[in-house]
């Protein structure tokens, strides 16, 4: 599978641009919680992808999803600074 760049919009207006990887709809779909008949349940992996690409309306789906992408671009912005303040040697 490719990584996709898609577009996130919450209604009070954040916008994040993001790729699209390889389990992040899983990871997200366990992030999410809906009432279900036994007690709580989440949202499949495929209704998660639906909303992201615009087929579905959940602004809770989209709120995780901008909450989990911007934590992804911060831990590489992080990385990025460490390894330029430390630049690895190799032999």
């Amino acid at each position: 599978m490719s990584n996709k760049t898609i577009t996130l919009q919450s209604n009070s207006g954040k916008t994040l641009r993001c790729q699209v990887g390889y389990g992040d709809f899983k990871r997200m779909s366990e992030l999410t919680a809906r009432p279900g008949i036994n007690g709580t349940a989440h949202f499949s992996p495929d209704y998660v992808r639906k909303v992201l690409h615009g087929e579905r309306n959940n602004d809770q789906i989209v709120e995780i999803a901008l909450i989990y992408y911007g934590n992804i671009q911060r831990a590489r912005q992080e990385i990025e600074v460490y390894l330029m303040a430390n630049p690895i040697k190799l032999p």
